[in-house]
Order: C-alpha cells, then sequence, then structure tokens
C-alpha cells in the first residue's frame, strides 16, 4: 500500500468508484464508441521504427492513449501539417504520442519510469503549442521516479565500463531507477503525499549507491518542487483503465523501444533495464491482454540500431551512410547517429512471434526510392551452417553473416502517392515478399514522416480500424447515407438530375454520403454535386484496376474491398440509411442484397426508394407478391417511397434516428 500523510492527499486523485473514475474521462470530452478499439503498438527492431507517428495516425480512432513502459530513454517523434499549412514536428519522451489530437486521454501506467521535471515540461511545452493537454493526462500513482542520483550513477556506470564494455545507454538513469525500484528503494509518485519516507528512501539509495549524504537534500529538494503538480495529475491508472475497458472505451497501448533490447527476451546484456514486448502491456496497466485484438508490429523497411551490441546487417561503409542519411537517421532522445543496413527478416519474424503481432505495418519505404537493388536478409550463415533462424544471443549474433536477397528498386518517388495500388510494381513485390516471410498481413505503408504520408492497405487492419467511425474524435459525427445509383455512362437525364439535387441537399444538411465509388453515369452526378458543394463523400469501391479507371478522384475517402460480397457488408456497415435511386444495373442487385440482409435481421436500417417517375413500382409489386405468399412478415415494411429529395432524407434521418 502506498503510505499517505494526514491531510495531505487533497491533490491526489486517489479515486476507485466506478462513477469517479468515468468522471474523469467524460471532463475529457471522451463519448463511448459503439464498437471499441483495444490496440497495441509496439517495434519489430530495436525501437526505432516509428511507433510514435504510428500511434499519432491511429489516435482519432481511439479515447484514451496509453503509456505502457519505458522512460525519457524512447523518444517518439510526429509529423504533421497544421491549419496554416505549415509542418509541425513533436518530439515527446514521456507523454504519450496523439494528445495533439482533441477529445484524446493520456494515461502514463506504472510501468514507466518517470522523471517529473521532464514529464511537467512536456505538458507545458504542448500547452504552449496549444494542444491544452493539461487536464487529459493522467499519471500512475505507482509509477516509479528517476532521480537525478540515477542520472549521476548511470553516467558514472558507462564510464567505468569502458567503452569495449559500455552497453550504450542513454545516460537517462533509467537503469539504476530500476536497480532502486528492484531493491524496494524506489520513490513512487504514491511517496510524494509523505515526504518523510520520501527522506528515507534517499537515504537508502545514497547507501545503496554509495553517493554522499549531500545527495539526499538535493534530491529531496528538487522533488519537492515538482510534488504538488505531480501529485495533482496522479491517479490509480490500473482501476481508471479497467473501468475504461468495462465500459466499452477505445484504448491505444503504446509500447516503447523494441524486442530486441527486452530484459527477459532480448539480446542481453545489450537490453534495456524494462519489459519492452507485448506482455509488459499486462503487467504495467492491470489489462486482460487477451482483450487486445489488435497487435500491430512496426518495421521499417530497413535495419537501424543505436547502442552497442550485435548487428548482423550493419553496413558501416558506404550503403550504412547513405541509409543514415537518406533516412535522416539519428536517436530522438540522444542525438546519436544510428547504425544503419539492409532489412533483417530473422530478427523481424522472431519479434513478431514475441510480441504474437496480427499485422505489419511497414515504415520508410520513401528511403529507398532511389536505391537501384534493394537487399533483404532471409537467413544466417554460422560456422558453416546456412539459413538459420534470428536467436537473442549475443557471441551467436556478433558470428553470424547475413544472407541476402536482391529486389530491384522502382527509382521513382513514393512520397505522395495516394492509394497503395498507385505503388510501383517493384514495391508492392518487396511489401508482398515481407508479408509472406512474416506470415502476416501487411496492413499499412508509410512514405513519409507526416502524418498523412500512410497508405492503408484494402481490408487490411487498419483500415477496419479507420472505418470505426464512431471512435474518431476529431471528426464530428453525421449522419451517413449510402445510395445506390448506377455509374453506366449516359442515362435519363431527369435521374442525373435528382442525384445532383441528393448530393447538394445532403451537403447542406451535414449528410455524409457513401456510395459505389464511380465518375461517370449517375454516380458521377452525385459526387460532383457533393464535391462542389463541399460536402463529404466516400467511395466503396472493387480493387481492381478496370474499376478504379472509373473511380471518381478527389472523393473525401475511398475504400477498396476485394469483391462485390464485401463492398455490400462495408456499405451496411458504414450505412445509417439507404436512398436508392433509379436507373443503374447493379443498383437493383445492391438493393435486393440490403432487403434480403433486412428481412434476415441483419440490419434495421431504413430503405428508402427515390423516384417520381413510376421506375420502382414492378420493384413494390414483387415484394407484395413474396409478402402474399408468406416470404416476408405480412407487417413488415422493408422499403418506403419518397418522391423528393428533402422526403427521402426526412425519412431516412428520422428512421435511423428512432
Amino acid at each position: 500500500m502506498c503510505s499517505v500523510s494526514d491531510g495531505s492527499s487533497a491533490r491526489h486523485r486517489r479515486v476507485s468508484r466506478q462513477e469517479d473514475l468515468l468522471a474523469l474521462l467524460s471532463a475529457c470530452d471522451a463519448v463511448v464508441p459503439q464498437i471499441p478499439n483495444l490496440t497495441w503498438i509496439g517495434d519489430l527492431q530495436q525501437g526505432d521504427g516509428g511507433k510514435g507517428a504510428m500511434v499519432d495516425r491511429l489516435a482519432p480512432f481511439h479515447h484514451i492513449i496509453v503509456r505502457v513502459q519505458g522512460g525519457e530513454n524512447a523518444g517518439h517523434t510526429t509529423s504533421f501539417i497544421n491549419e496554416k499549412n505549415e509542418t509541425v514536428v513533436l518530439k515527446n519522451h514521456l507523454i504519450p504520442s496523439g494528445l495533439r489530437h482533441p477529445g484524446t486521454v493520456g494515461v502514463i501506467t506504472g510501468g514507466v519510469l518517470v522523471n517529473p521535471e521532464k514529464l511537467l515540461t512536456e505538458i507545458d511545452e504542448m500547452d504552449s503549442e496549444g494542444f491544452d493537454v493539461s487536464g487529459r493526462i493522467f499519471l500512475s500513482d505507482r509509477a516509479h521516479l528517476v532521480l537525478p542520483m540515477h542520472r549521476l550513477v548511470d553516467h558514472l556506470q558507462e564510464a567505468n565500463r569502458g567503452q569495449e564494455g559500455a552497453i550504450g545507454t542513454t545516460k537517462r538513469g533509467i537503469g539504476p531507477a530500476n536497480v532502486s525500484r528492484a531493491n524496494r528503494t524506489g520513490v513512487r509518485v504514491c511517496d510524494l503525499e509523505d515526504m518523510e519516507t520520501v527522506r528515507l528512501r534517499l537515504q537508502e539509495n545514497a547507501r545503496l549507491f554509495g553517493l554522499p549524504s549531500g545527495s539526499v537534500h538535493e534530491n529531496y529538494a528538487w522533488l519537492s518542487t515538482f510534488r504538488d503538480k505531480v501529485l495533482a495529475i496522479a491517479v490509480d491508472s490500473v482501476r481508471l483503465l479497467e473501468v475504461a475497458t468495462e465500459e466499452g472505451y477505445s484504448i491505444l497501448f503504446e509500447g516503447a523501444q523494441g524486442p530486441l533490447i527486452d530484459i527477459d527476451h532480448g539480446n542481453y546484456p545489450f537490453v534495456t533495464t524494462c519489459p519492452t514486448t507485448f506482455h509488459a502491456v499486462g503487467s504495467s496497466t492491470g489489462i486482460d491482454s487477451s482483450q487486445i485484438h489488435h497487435r500491430i508490429g512496426v518495421l521499417k523497411t530497413y535495419q537501424t540500431m543505436v547502442g552497442n551490441g550485435a548487428f548482423v546487417t550493419e553496413d558501416t561503409g558506404a550503403l550504412g551512410d547513405r541509409l543514415r542519411t537518406v533516412g535522416k537517421e539519428s536517436g530522438t532522445t540522444t542525438g546519436r547517429p544510428r547504425r544503419c543496413g539492409w532489412l533483417d527478416l530473422p530478427h523481424a519474424l522472431w519479434a513478431s512471434r514475441r510480441n504474437k503481432c496480427t499485422s505489419v505495418a511497414l515504415t520508410k519505404l520513401d528511403v529507398l526510392d532511389e536505391f537501384s537493388s534493394i537487399g533483404v536478409c532471409t537467413g544466417y550463415a554460422y560456422h558453416g551452417e546456412e539459413d538459420l533462424e534470428f536467436r537473442p544471443d549475443e557471441k551467436y549474433l556478433s558470428e553470424c553473416t547475413p544472407i541476402y536477397r536482391f529486389f530491384p528498386g522502382w527509382l521513382t518517388s513514393t512520397n505522395g502517392v495516394a492509394r497503395y495500388s498507385e505503388l510501383p510494381v517493384q514495391a508492392q513485390n518487396l511489401v508482398d515478399y515481407i508479408s509472406d516471410y512474416l506470415n502476416l498481413p501487411v496492413s499499412s505503408v508509410t512514405t513519409g514522416p507526416r502524418d498523412q504520408d500512410i497508405l492503408v492497405r484494402p481490408g487490411g487492419e487498419i483500415e477496419t480500424i479507420y472505418s470505426s467511425r464512431s471512435s474518431r474524435r476529431d471528426i464530428p459525427v453525421k449522419e451517413r447515407v449510402v445510395v445506390f445509383c448506377g455509374a453506366a455512362e449516359g442515362g435519363r437525364p431527369e435521374f442525373q438530375q435528382m442525384a445532383a439535387e441528393l448530393g447538394i441537399e445532403c451537403a447542406k444538411q451535414g449528410i455524409s454520403v457513401v456510395y459505389g465509388g464511380g465518375g461517370s453515369g449517375i454516380m458521377g452526378s452525385l459526387a460532383d454535386a457533393v464535391l462542389a458543394a463541399e460536402g463529404e463523400i466516400i467511395g466503396v469501391t472493387l480493387d481492381e484496376p478496370i474499376v478504379r479507371e472509373l473511380t471518381r478522384s478527389g472523393l473525401s475517402e475511398l475504400i477498396s474491398v476485394p469483391d462485390m460480397h464485401d463492398r455490400g457488408l462495408r456499405m451496411q456497415s458504414l450505412a445509417d440509411a439507404f436512398i436508392v435511386l433509379p436507373g443503374g444495373y447493379g443498383t437493383f442487385q445492391e438493393l435486393l442484397y440490403t432487403i434480403t440482409s433486412a428481412q434476415l435481421g441483419l440490419h434495421r436500417k431504413p430503405i428508402v426508394l427515390l423516384d417520381d417517375t413510376g421506375y420502382f413500382e414492378p420493384f413494390f409489386a414483387l415484394l407484395e407478391h413474396v409478402r402474399c405468399n408468406g416470404f416476408i412478415d405480412a407487417g413488415s415494411q422493408l422499403a418506403v417511397r419518397a418522391t423528393t429529395v428533402k422526403d427521402a432524407l426526412r425519412i431516412a434521418c428520422q428512421s435511423s434516428n428512432s
């Protein structure tokens, strides 16, 4: 139990009742979604793959962002374009990534070692940049604090090891702070409520590390400076996350570093002193990790490393220099130049197994744009044996040599490519090979550092997260209407006019339109009208070249699916209501599929047939025929008529909200 002095705990959010914990979240504008996401982002290398940027991209689709473990030895960088069309770069070490997005809540768990001065500085910097994170970031009351004495000891230990024996730590005091924790002399956040306990702990640590007695007073005075502000954001994070999970909040867990330097599973002794693999989530958060169904491993398309230890694919010549220069490879925390080489797939396979990943997010594909030949390590040679696997053993790895397979480069820029299908075929071939080797789907590829520089693979795990509209906090929830209409050239002019009127009215009322993605015929009239009126329109189209050629450019969003069945399912999941326009060969197929799903109880969304020419009368006669023959319940009304655009939208929106 944490010590609590009489009358001094008013600032500490020691709340455990469910309603009190939920109040902390509701104050931060976190709205419970219909389908929650529980997502973990981890690394499949040493830890420099771009986890922070990926967390930032996924943050709008979650409510709570949780920093799982590590300390300020981890540096996470995010880049985005602000409203002034300026590129903004944020570099955080303790604050969870993604808190720039309004409505997100940040939680730092007890698995994180916290330098209070650094944490409060980062909060102040975010506030000064206009992101206002104060009031929506919480710190576990059981988190251990990193003290000036820990940083001093870290420097001394690295210096005493000499150049040959040095681990290559960041000298941020993380190792010695973990020594204090394991020795049961650490200072936790909740201990700040009883400063006499803090003084005793400091004395024990001074003796443990052989420091002069004066260091006790210095560290005590330093902690006293930050005490009140730290206690003001302290909370029982385990109970908070437990309640949030029970209530259905979407939670994004942000890992730090990578499995290569995990204290238990990594290349000992060239490791950090914290767990860095997926298993750290359960111990640091208290969450049942089996509930986390999205486990996305971030993998850079080449290999980098900071610090010491074996690096099988390291290139110390021109290739390494070129990757370092083009990739701008220097540590976020220390600024040290990173060691570089070709991608090590045996290492990535081992890491994906340790983390039980469900998909892979490839990063920095654009760094390879100008390489005519791209190497990938597919196995190791060791003392005459070949095609060996990765094993986290320093002696073994230091004596292994890489076996490479080379792929032709694409020699053109991928930065700015709008869709995954538009990547050069050579780049897609490389991605497919990586996916096959790891036996995991690649759910996205990044082609630059900014949040928008991501290509989401159709039907992949990240697209599934992106589709969870109800979880997004930066986009106002709108009514979404799926419109079925034809894409063929020509068509009766009055039908095209009706589509245009519907598009304009949807834009006026703030109703988002979902349609088949076409750019011609009635579909084209609908899309052109919505876009001209500055509305939102989303296309759901087949991921086939012949269909792509007919797709309308400039849509608010374009979702690709493999076949018509998946297209129907995706449209139903996006829809609040359906409006069907006359004209178009495929319209009746979509209409029958949607009505059949409603009859089977798969959805209860209104289906409105908009027409004032009698076009749909034979269809209503067919419905009446099957109703009379007992195939449809006598009292059911699977589809309704509307003769004007405003009536159709009124019926659709009223029915969907009832």
